[in-house]
């Protein structure tokens, strides 16, 4: 009988040992999967930041073009060019004479 008692006591503990083992991974497995969750919550954030970087930027691209006067650039003369003769000579100084 007591050969008996001595086998169930290692049983026992072997059993209690597989459990802990048991609970301990699933413990890690959690704490991994917490730490993932992390971290995907934080790389949304960043994104969802960048993407309204980019909004805002779209944004203030199309009030900065519908503000003030159309376009982007503005070529205006030097000289005056009313006629003929003055797109003359400012075309060809100097080369040819005023048609």
């Amino acid at each position: 009988m007591s050969e008996m008692l001595d086998l169930k006591e290692p049983v026992t503990n072997f059993a209690e040992e597989t459990k802990k083992h048991v609970m301990m991974q699933r413990y890690e497995d959690t704490i991994r999967r917490k730490v993932e969750e992390r971290k995907l919550i934080r790389k949304t954030q960043e994104l969802s930041a960048d993407c309204f970087k980019e909004i805002d930027k779209y944004v203030d691209a199309l009030v900065y073009h519908e503000e003030g006067t159309p376009g982007k650039y503005t070529v205006k003369p030097n000289k005056a060019m009313g006629s003929q003769v003055d797109l003359s000579l400012a075309y060809s100084p100097g080369v040819a004479a005023p048609c």
